[in-house]
């Protein structure tokens, strides 16, 4: 976890907030609060979850695209746009585009994970474990679709 980047407002040195990164299995978690001697206050909340590649998937996706995986973002709205601390939610997307591309940088420069392996394999028609999953997709479009022709 990284704490202690903080955001200055560029002409008056003010704080703005403080972002806070952190990562859980398959999710990655960017905060940015406002700290204060009480209870600080969550301005925004920037998560993105890992998705296996759609070669793995039951259903293919309808664009090359949809397995790319996305950020969701949760902030206060336009009508705390009065209270301190409050920023343009175009400066939330900016800092996950941001933030993608250096996780992306790290990924080139280190080489594929293990979990990273073995969905390459997973993906692979040839593999041992490509066969297994596709007799699986197989065996459950067989059996959705004779439940589905049983229901009629």
């Amino acid at each position: 976890a990284v704490l202690g980047d903080i955001v200055m407002e560029p002409l008056t040195g003010r704080l703005k907030s403080v972002l806070y990164r952190f990562s859980t299995p398959g999710v990655q978690h960017l905060y940015f609060y406002l700290p204060s001697k009480g209870a600080s206050r969550v301005l925004a909340r920037l998560q993105r979850r890992w998705m296996p590649p759609s070669a793995t998937w039951l259903f293919p996706p309808r664009s090359d695209l949809h397995d790319v995986g996305g950020w969701s973002i949760e902030w206060e709205g336009h009508e705390s746009a009065d209270k301190p601390g409050w920023m343009h939610p175009a400066v939330y997307v900016l800092t996950a585009a941001c933030y993608s591309r250096d996780m992306e940088q790290r990924k080139v420069r280190q080489g594929p994970s293990a979990v990273q392996l073995l969905w390459q394999r997973a993906a692979d028609p040839g593999s041992a474990l490509g066969r297994a999953l596709q007799w699986l997709q197989g065996a459950w479009s067989r059996r959705t679709k004779g439940a589905s022709t049983t229901a009629q």
